[in-house]
């Protein structure tokens, strides 16, 4: 076994620092809960609510420093300790009223989630026994945001119907800070709060000229803010000195357009051939500036993604109970602007495959019981701004085909149970990190 120096693979010739291989251990536990209410009166009002909670039980990595393979049972390391999670709530009302020039279903809803992370390193002088000793970092900070929405959709007559819609939010990063321990004890910096208020309205309208086809055409204005770890990525020098934040940050805003064509066949069948365009101002990535050779999360001036998509129906394959779902969808997304770094111009955005298809057959012969088997392809992408990663593995992201499978069956109402496999054929890719290779999973659910 070779840990460190020099290194011949099928003639290749690798230099391995002595720092190159590390000791990790984690630990990680998480808590998931929900609660939803929906009410269909007889007058027509029907609500929709819900609740949920996302914390962090346990989420604890030690790791060492020394040389391995001597640091294998302990000596000195890090151990970080983080506690993130999140709260959500949403309630909506939707009625339908008949007038104003046809019926009208009119809808109104309330939104609120917030984000939390609190995260401390520590050195250690004992790695793999949690001896810890000075803290190196620590980082906090939350997100929350409030939105109102309301919505109609206008069913002028039996061809027809326009919808109009609009959502208004109140935004807010605040409570952030960063930590160490320094020569003369414990330094704190904290960080601006940043609030953002933003309107976004949605058109749509559907004509349907008779049971075979139908037209619609969407568009609307979108806003996403920065997450937790983009608002307050960045670390604190020994004299309290914040580097690598970025508190510029703008939120991404995004003007999509669509336009479907569907053809129904028949009345288990459908095939549907959608074209779309969305532009991004302010992508928010992760980018070295050119200028200033700063890494950190910033702001990509001008994206814009078009494609097409193809997709196809069949809720009864030859017999009863055989379903069919197939999609193919071409993308194309190219950086239109980046003032920060203006090489990028004219490459394809991180992340975004120039391909995918996705193929889906279930059978359930009964009411009792169903098998799914699915099939997902993604063809190749870049991680880079420049697209200068050609290479997939380790750091990289790779094109993959896998194809899972799921069981499912019903004991009684409200009780079920599923048996499944993804990644039947134990497919190797990455995306940076590895993908998960073939996993098992079984799951008892029982609603009430």
């Amino acid at each position: 076994m070779v840990y460190s120096g020099a290194v011949d693979i099928d003639g290749k010739n690798y230099d391995l620092k002595s720092d190159t291989f590390k000791y990790r251990e984690a630990e990680y536990q998480d808590l998931i809960n929900g609660l939803s209410y929906k009410l269909d009166s007889p007058d027509g009002l029907k609500v929709d609510a819900s609740l949920s909670a996302y914390t962090t039980l346990k989420n604890l990595s030690r790791q060492s420093s020394d040389v391995v393979p001597d640091s294998k049972h302990g000596g000195a390391g890090t151990v970080t300790e983080n506690d993130n999670g999140w709260y959500t709530a949403d309630l909506k009302a939707a009625k339908d009223i008949n007038g104003w020039g046809g019926m009208h279903t009119l809808a109104a809803g309330y939104h609120f989630d917030q984000y939390y992370t609190d995260s401390e390193t520590w050195n250690a002088s004992d790695w793999y026994d949690d001896v810890r000793t000075t803290l190196d970092e620590a980082s906090e900070g939350k997100t929350r945001t409030h939105a109102l929405f309301i919505e109609d959709t206008w069913y002028i007559e039996d061809h027809w119907s326009v919808y109009l819609g609009g959502r208004y939010e109140w935004w807010k990063g605040f409570d952030a800070s960063k930590s160490t321990d320094g020569a003369s004890g414990r330094i704190t910096t904290n960080l601006d709060d940043k609030s953002e208020n933003d309107f976004s309205p949605k058109f749509s309208t559907t004509y349907t000229p008779n049971n075979n086809w139908q037209l619609r055409f969407s568009m609307a204005l979108a806003t996403r803010y920065p997450t937790v770890g983009e608002m307050y990525y960045g670390g604190i020098t020994s004299t309290g000195e914040i580097n690598k934040s970025n508190p510029d940050l703008k939120p991404e805003e995004s003007f999509a357009k669509d336009f479907t064509i569907t053809r129904f066949l028949g009345k288990s069948s459908e095939a549907r051939l959608t074209f779309f365009e969305d532009e991004i101002d302010n992508a928010i990535f992760k980018q070295t500036n050119s200028y200033t050779d700063v890494n950190n999360y910033q702001n990509v001036d001008e994206v814009r993604t078009r494609g097409i998509e193809l997709a196809f129906n069949v809720r009864r394959l030859f017999i009863d109970g055989l379903g069919l779902f197939t999609n193919l969808a071409w993308t194309d997304s190219e950086i239109l602007r980046n003032d920060n770094v203006p090489e990028s111009v004219g490459k394809d955005f991180p992340r975004v495959p120039e391909w995918r298809v996705k193929c889906v057959l279930d059978y359930a012969p009964t009411d009792k019981w169903a098998i799914t088997f699915a099939g997902h392809y993604s063809g190749d992408q870049y991680s880079e701004l420049d697209n200068s990663d050609t290479n997939g593995g380790y750091g990289g992201v790779d094109d993959f085909l896998v194809f899972d499978v799921k069981f499912s069956y019903h004991f009684t109402p409200g009780f079920d149970a599923t048996l499944g496999v993804d990644n039947i054929t134990d497919e190797e890719y990455y995306v940076s990190h590895p993908y998960p290779m073939r996993t098992y999973f079984a799951e008892l659910k029982y609603s009430f």
